[in-house]
């Protein structure tokens, strides 16, 4: 997707202490296929040191996701060959996405019930929820690299 919005450059400093750089920038999927709305959201998350890759169908979504192994995903319902729930069902469905956590962003808050019944982590309604996305996309990432500590690590 091409876009004019600038995109600041973001220079990595080793940490002194250690000589180690911080962990790289989390990769949201987002699955969008209205332009506009995912020009915003792309914009918005690289603000928030987000890296994002975009889809504009259900089905581009999946393989992306396959191959790319984001840290989240992010997904509309309303899609034009298959809808959000579809992708979230087949990606729960694949072992090789079953552990990618998913996040819906949708004008559609009538499935929200049906979304997360399906295991995703939580369901935001456009417009009105976009200043929690950076947010809550953050604290969902945060709370899964506390919760999967390797063994001896502690």
């Amino acid at each position: 997707m091409a876009t004019n919005a600038p995109i600041p450059s973001i220079k990595i400093a080793a940490n002194s202490e250690t000589g180690s750089t911080p962990k790289a920038k989390a990769t949201v999927l987002l699955v969008e296929d209205d332009n506009y709305v995912s020009a915003s959201i792309w914009t918005l998350l690289k603000y928030s040191n987000f890296d994002v890759a975009v889809a504009d169908s259900g089905a581009d979504g999946f393989r992306l996701a396959q191959s790319l192994s984001p840290d989240i995903v992010l997904l509309d319902v309303n899609l034009p060959d298959m809808d959000g729930l579809e992708i979230c069902r087949r990606l729960k469905a694949d072992p090789a996405t079953s552990d990618i956590p998913v996040v819906f962003f949708s004008g559609h808050g009538q499935f929200a019930h049906k979304a997360l019944d399906l295991g995703a982590e939580a369901f935001l309604t456009k417009p009105n929820e976009i200043v929690r996305l950076a947010d809550t996309l953050t604290q969902i990432l945060t709370s899964r690299a506390t919760t999967q500590i390797p063994e001896g690590a502690a």
